[in-house]
C-alpha cells in the first residue's frame, strides 16, 4: 500500500507531538535524538514527508516507552485521520465521514480507536477499526456546534489527530457578514488602522474549506474565532482597538506597506509596566507558531508568562533583511502595550537566526541584544552591531559548527561585542527548546 501526500497540517501534528513527548519524557541518550531529529528534518526538507513523519512517529514511540513499544501502538502511529465535511454545517448537514490512511507502510495488527473528542473532554463519537485504510461513517446528529478533535488512539494514547468544526452554518456566510460590517469602521488613528487590518485578517480564516497546507487557518479554531471576531468588529465600530493591551496568546497581522506580516503575540497575564519585548524568528520550513507550539513544546511562551516579556513572532520570510518591517513590528508592539523601547531583543533560529544577526545589524540603536540559534550573522569591522549570543549545536548537519565558529571569530577580531556558546552533543534543532531559557535570562540583561 502506498503511502499518501502529507499536508503541512499533518506534518505540524506529527512535529508537535514530537516535542511533548520529548518534554515530558527527556530521553537518556540526547545526543542520539538530537541527531534522529535531524535526520527526519533532512527527509522533511527533501520533500519525503513520508519518510520524516516515520522516523519522527518511531523517535516518539522511543522516547515514551523505548523497548515496550506494543506492535499495535506502532501501527496506530503509522496512521493519519481526516474528515469529511472539514465544517460540518447543522443548517445543511450531510453524512460525516472519517477517514483513515496510513502515512508509511506498517503491518497492521490489532484494532486502533477512532475516537471523537469536544472541546469539553466529552466523547461524542467512538468506533474501533483493524484497517490500515478506512472510511467511517458518524451521524451528523451526534454533533453540536463546536471544534472537536479526531484521534487515532491505541489503548489509552491519543497519537494523530486533527481538527473537525461543527457549525450551525456556513462559516463563509459568517466571514461575509463579518467583513460587510467592518466595512463600517473609519479608522482615523494608527492603532485604529491597525486593527483593521488584523480584524480583517483574523475573520478572513473563517472559512467552510480551511487549507490544511495554511498554517494562519488550521492552527486556529474557529469556533473561538468566530466569537472573538464579533466581539472585535463591535469595539473597531465604537472606536476602540480591542488588541490594546490584549492577554495571552492571539494571532493577528500588522500592516505594513501595503502587505501584512503574519504575527502570533502573546501578552502574559502580569505583564509589567514598560515591559521588554523579545521578536522570535522561526527557521526554515516553520512558521509563526514555532516558537509557540513547537521549540521545546512552547517553552518560550512559558518564559514569557514566567519572566514577563511581550513575545512576538512574525513570519520570517516577511521580515528578512526588512529592517523597514522590523521598525513597523516594534510600532505596533508600541500602540497595544506599554513597552521598554530599551530592552527590545531579537532571537532566531537557523534562517531565523541569520534574518535576526541581519536585522540587528541594520538597527543596532534599536536592539538591546541579539541571540543566534544554529545560525550566524555577517559581522565586519565598522559595523556595528548589539551585544549577541551565538548558539550552535556540535552536531549540526545543517549549519556546522565549524561555520558558526568562523562567523563568530570574524566578529570577535573586529571588536563586536558577539560570544558563542557550542553545546556538545547537540544538533540543528532541539538545541533551540534546551537552551531557550538561559538565551533568555542573557538577552534580559542586556538594556540599549
Amino acid at each position: 500500500m502506498q503511502p499518501i501526500r502529507l499536508s503541512r497540517a499533518d506534518m505540524a501534528d506529527v512535529y508537535l507531538r514530537f516535542e511533548r513527548a520529548l518534554s515530558k519524557h527527556p530521553p537518556k541518550d540526547a545526543t542520539q535524538i538530537n541527531q534522529e531529529f535531524d535526520r527526519a528534518t533532512l527527509q522533511f526538507f527533501s520533500g519525503t514527508f513520508s519518510d520524516s513523519a516515520k522516523m519522527l512517529c518511531e523517535a516518539i514511540d522511543g522516547v515514551k516507552f523505548g523497548d515496550a513499544v506494543t506492535s499495535n501502538h506502532a501501527f496506530a502511529s503509522s496512521l493519519k485521520v481526516s474528515v469529511v465535511p472539514t465544517v460540518l454545517r447543522l443548517d445543511q448537514p450531510s453524512p460525516v465521514a472519517i477517514r483513515l490512511e496510513p502515512m508509511y507502510k506498517v503491518q497492521p495488527v490489532g484494532a486502533v480507536q477512532i475516537r471523537v473528542v469536544a472541546a469539553d473532554g466529552r466523547v461524542a463519537f467512538e468506533k474501533p477499526t483493524t484497517e490500515s485504510k478506512a472510511m467511517i461513517a458518524a451521524d451528523p446528529k451526534l454533533f453540536k456546534p463546536g471544534t472537536y478533535r479526531v484521534q487515532v488512539r491505541s489503548g489509552d494514547e491519543a497519537l494523530f489527530s486533527t481538527r473537525f468544526v461543527v457549525s450551525d452554518r456556513s462559516l463563509d456566510a459568517v466571514r461575509d457578514e463579518l467583513l460587510k460590517r467592518l466595512e463600517a469602521a473609519s479608522g482615523g488613528s494608527p492603532a485604529l488602522d491597525q486593527a483593521i487590518v488584523a480584524c480583517r485578517a483574523r475573520i478572513n480564516l473563517l472559512t467552510d474549506t480551511p487549507s490544511s497546507d495554511n498554517p494562519s487557518q488550521f492552527m486556529a479554531d474557529p469556533s473561538e474565532l468566530r466569537e472573538q471576531t464579533a466581539t472585535e468588529v463591535a469595539a473597531i465600530l465604537s472606536g476602540k482597538d480591542p488588541y490594546h493591551d490584549r492577554r495571552g496568546d492571539y494571532w493577528r497581522t500588522i500592516a505594513f506597506k501595503g502587505a501584512e506580516i503574519p504575527c502570533r503575540i502573546y501578552a502574559p497575564s502580569s505583564l509589567p509596566k514598560s515591559a521588554p519585548v523579545i521578536i522570535a524568528l522561526h527557521g526554515a520550513g516553520g512558521d509563526e507558531a514555532m516558537f509557540m507550539d513547537g521549540y521545546g513544546a512552547g517553552v518560550l511562551k512559558q518564559l514569557a508568562e514566567k519572566k514577563g516579556f511581550l513575545l512576538i513572532c512574525p513570519r520570517t520570510e516577511v521580515m528578512i533583511g526588512n529592517a523597514l518591517a522590523l521598525d513597523q513590528v516594534i510600532a505596533a508592539a508600541g500602540l497595544g502595550y506599554d513597552i521598554d523601547l530599551k530592552r527590545v531583543y531579537l532571537i532566531g533560529h537557523s534562517l531565523g537566526a541569520m534574518a535576526s544577526g541581519g536585522l540587528s545589524a541594520q538597527r543596532p540603536d534599536a536592539i538591546a541584544a541579539a541571540c543566534l540559534i544554529a545560525g550566524t550573522g555577517r559581522f565586519s569591522k565598522g559595523k556595528p552591531v548589539p551585544p549577541t549570543l551565538v548558539i550552535a549545536g556540535e552536531l549540526d548537519p545543517l549549519m556546522r559548527a565549524d561555520q558558526v565558529r568562523a562567523g563568530v571569530k570574524q566578529g570577535t577580531d573586529a571588536g563586536l561585542p558577539v560570544e558563542l556558546r557550542v553545546i556538545a552533543g547537540r544538533g540543528h534543532t532541539l538545541v533551540v527548546g534546551e537552551q531557550l531559557e538561559s538565551a533568555v535570562d542573557w538577552l534580559l540583561k542586556h538594556k540599549r
